[in-house]
């Protein structure tokens, strides 16, 4: 089969490797499109993969080989696949805290999203596979995987109907967000973006208040915006500790600032803990997704609350892979790149 093997920066090449072989309890994945997520990014620009890595885990595909112990699933499913799961029963499944599971950094498909085959572990066969309706196309189903995990982040700021909400940054997991907050009953969508495009994006998607941080004063935008009070949550889908510290002075009194990214360039976050504690804020981190998430976020696809089918700006086969990475780095006008292997 081909996969996109990396090598160094700049160096990825599609070869041919070995099928992997699967055992009685595993299946065997045949990818029909896989999205580039900021993670993916970062790691290749950031020089963090390993020499002979295949990346990617946003995945949809049809099983092309079950174990002889797999009933769930047959030859010819359209399905998608959750990379890490967890168990459901250790301390942090039992707390409420799946995606801190210790099995999660263990359950895996391989080699990795962006070749032509993925062999799925048992863990994630039982607890991390869903099918695929026909109606829902494989690069609409590759999003459900970054759109379940900005669901579970609003999930974890206890969205209440009418709340205004602040989203910073705009591209693919601010924009997965504003359709989401849409969907569940946001009163008020802000959004802060420098790139035209995308803030054009945002507005299409649902939000009713664009701003430009770098042209205006983005603090007196959000005054304005709910009448002097601040936004009841402030999601930062952007990688920055400055853009973090500077969302406490956009969230209102008791309100809560959702840490949607993490910050590889500046992580030390400099806060003023008395105006925490007398204005009574919460940053509330949100990591993965579970199985959960995903069921729901396919369900609001399905029952049409969010459109995923124009998200995708990019497509490119795997022997132009870095093309693709540039492009998601780089171009303003490119939300998701997706990889058809």
């Amino acid at each position: 089969m081909r996969a996109a093997v990396y090598y160094g920066l700049g160096d990825f090449r599609c070869e041919e490797v070995e099928v992997p072989r699967i055992s009685g309890k595993e299946i065997l994945i045949r990818v029909r499109a896989c999205g580039i997520c900021g993670t993916d990014v970062e790691r290749v620009f950031g020089v963090k993969l390993e020499r002979g890595t295949v990346t990617g885990h946003e995945i949809a595909g049809e099983v092309a080989e079950v174990g002889k112990d797999v009933y769930k699933f047959c030859v010819g499913d359209r399905v998608i696949v959750l990379k890490h799961v967890s168990c459901n029963v250790c301390y942090h499944c039992r707390q409420g805290s799946p995606t801190q599971c210790s099995l999660m950094s263990k359950s895996n498909f391989f080699p990795g999203g962006m070749a032509e085959y993925v062999r799925v572990l048992e863990p994630n066969v039982e607890r991390g596979t869903i099918i695929l309706p026909s109606v829902v196309s494989f690069e609409e189903a590759a999003q459900i995987e970054p759109a379940a995990c900005c669901l579970r982040g609003i999930i974890n700021c206890r969205l209440k109907p009418g709340d205004r909400v602040l989203v910073i940054g705009a591209g693919p997991m601010g924009a997965y967000n504003v359709q989401l907050l849409r969907a569940l009953g946001a009163g008020e969508i802000i959004v802060s973006e420098p790139t035209n495009f995308r803030r054009e994006v945002a507005m299409r998607l649902g939000a009713d208040a664009t701003i430009n941080p770098l042209e205006e004063d983005l603090a007196r935008r959000v005054r304005e915006e709910t009448e002097g009070i601040g936004a009841d949550v402030v999601i930062v889908a952007v990688g920055k500790a400055s853009v973090l510290e500077q969302a406490v002075g956009l969230v209102r009194n008791g309100g809560i600032i959702s840490v949607f990214a993490p910050c590889p360039s500046d992580p030390v976050l400099p806060v003023d803990v008395n105006r925490m504690f007398w204005q009574e804020i919460s940053f509330i981190p949100t990591m993965s997704a579970t199985i959960k998430e995903m069921n729901i976020v396919r369900d609001l696809i399905l029952r049409e609350k969010i459109d995923l089918r124009n998200m995708v700006t990019h497509s490119f086969p795997l022997e132009d892979i870095w093309h693709a990475f540039e492009t998601a780095r780089k171009n303003e006008s490119a939300m998701k790149v997706m990889i058809i292997p």
